[in-house]
């Protein structure tokens, strides 16, 4: 803050005029005291100005200082939030975590076959049976290696997925078979740290893969529409199905109004779920690696339901007929 220069004028003027003709001693004053007067005047103006200076400078020192405490409180309140957002921080650290995991995957594939960067992103996605689901579901997202061109042969696949397991179980991994069954992978290995709630699934055969994610990664949405699923399959088939993997699944109207259809994949094969209307509960239909015949469609819900879509009549496609 700068000062006004008129305020400062009349100070110096008044030091001018100090000295006064030695013919009039009834007015001459003490030298020592004029001197003091002037010094004291002088003291207090520079006290001014050091004053102000301060304050403006204890101002935006402290005005600093706020921003960093705010900015510090805003990052303790995304750590430390409440269980309506931690969700989101938690899932941004898992990604960190279990990338880390990949890394040293892709390490060691690398030491053990000389394979090149074959990382990938949302392409295999680790099998997990979260609390409350009725089967296994895939996660919604995932990182992991993939390799096909780049290995020789099966020996080689074999060879990175034992060193990967090796270096899984020094990170506090172990084996996973007793949710997933020894049966899952064969020649691979299913395995989960408890700890940080990561899974892994590697393949151990051609195209050789490795998916690794955070046992969070299904939404209770997701859960939810797992189960009912799994109701339907079940009050058909005697049994929950194995898995139910709902990346991409479809809910589609049919030309008959207001029955809908839904597809997801059902561990092997694409299973096909219908309703009568979207407030009533889904049921199952069947699951399928191919195009239906034309008679699979035998009652007239199904027919409703499916009507316009692909089926085969015995010679050639043709289309359900409502």
């Amino acid at each position: 803050m700068e000062l006004n220069q008129a305020e400062v004028s009349p100070i110096s003027a008044s030091t001018q005029s100090l000295e006064l003709p030695v013919a009039t001693p009834t007015n001459k004053k003490p030298k020592g005291l004029v001197f003091g007067v002037v010094f004291c005047a002088i003291l207090a103006i520079a006290g001014v100005v050091f004053g102000i200076y301060e304050l403006v400078d204890s101002n935006q020192k402290s005005q600093q200082i706020s921003e960093l405490k705010a900015q510090t409180e805003n990052q303790e309140e995304v750590v430390n939030s409440s269980d309506a957002t931690v969700g989101i921080m938690d899932l941004t650290q898992n990604d960190v975590n279990v990338r880390a995991v990949v890394d040293e995957m892709q390490k060691v594939a690398a030491d053990t076959s000389g394979v090149g960067d074959i990382k990938v992103y949302d392409r295999f996605f680790p099998l997990v049976k979260s609390q409350n689901a009725k089967t296994l579901l895939r996660l919604e997202k995932s990182y992991g290696l993939y390799a096909f061109s780049e290995l020789d042969n099966i020996d080689e696949s074999s060879a990175i997925t034992e060193a990967i397991v090796k270096k899984l179980k020094e990170l506090g991994f172990v084996d996973n078979d007793d949710i997933f069954g020894p049966a899952y992978v064969v020649g691979g290995s299913n395995l989960i740290n408890s700890d940080s709630g990561i899974i892994c699934n590697i393949s151990g055969g051609l195209p050789f893969t490795a998916e690794c994610g955070h046992i969070s990664w299904v939404s209770d949405e997701s859960i939810a529409l797992a189960n009912k699923l799994s109701d339907a399959y079940n009050s058909v088939e005697g049994s929950y199905p194995f898995s139910i993997n709902l990346r991409g699944y479809t809910i589609k109207d049919s030309s008959v109004s207001p029955y809908q259809t839904l597809r997801v994949a059902i561990s092997n094969a694409m299973g096909l779920f219908y309703r009568t209307s979207p407030d009533t509960d889904w049921q199952y239909f069947t699951a399928t690696q191919a195009v239906l015949n034309c008679d699979d469609f035998n009652a007239q819900d199904l027919k409703n339901a499916f009507a316009g879509e692909t089926c085969y009549d015995g010679s050639q496609n043709s289309t359900v007929q409502p």
